[in-house]
């Protein structure tokens, strides 16, 4: 277009030729942005299930918390609790022997006494 400009009318190329370098400027802009969206939903596609699965733990462990705290004030809740674990622990589906008290997270715990109490309730 630049040439026509010239060509044509010489008092518009200094015009032709800026639009011309605007428009060379928004294809620039518009690749970028198209790059980035793409860049950003491949990152969400990548983060979305482990985030998924955190959230899930974390919502786990503040019910297992709560369960913890009721089982605290209750000592019926709290000696079912132990039975299941030794149960779970007698079968090898609960912790090591070996571990103390503090190295045990509650999360686990309770799962594993959840997963225990269901095995009690089937019958084997």
């Amino acid at each position: 277009m630049a040439g026509i400009a010239t060509i044509a009318n010489p008092s518009l190329q200094y015009l032709m030729v800026r639009a011309e370098f605007a428009q060379q400027s928004f294809e620039q802009v518009e690749f970028t942005i198209e790059l980035l969206t793409r860049l950003a939903k491949s990152i969400v596609a990548a983060v979305k299930p482990t985030f998924k699965r955190w959230a899930a733990a974390r919502r786990q462990a503040v019910q297992d918390r709560m369960f913890w705290e009721l089982a605290l004030t209750d000592q019926r809740l709290m000696a079912e609790l132990n039975a299941i674990k030794d149960y779970a622990e007698s079968r090898g589906t609960g912790y090591g022997v070996a571990q103390s008290r503090r190295e045990r997270p509650r999360a686990t715990a309770l799962s594993c006494a959840s997963s225990a109490s269901s095995a009690l309730l089937s019958g084997s």
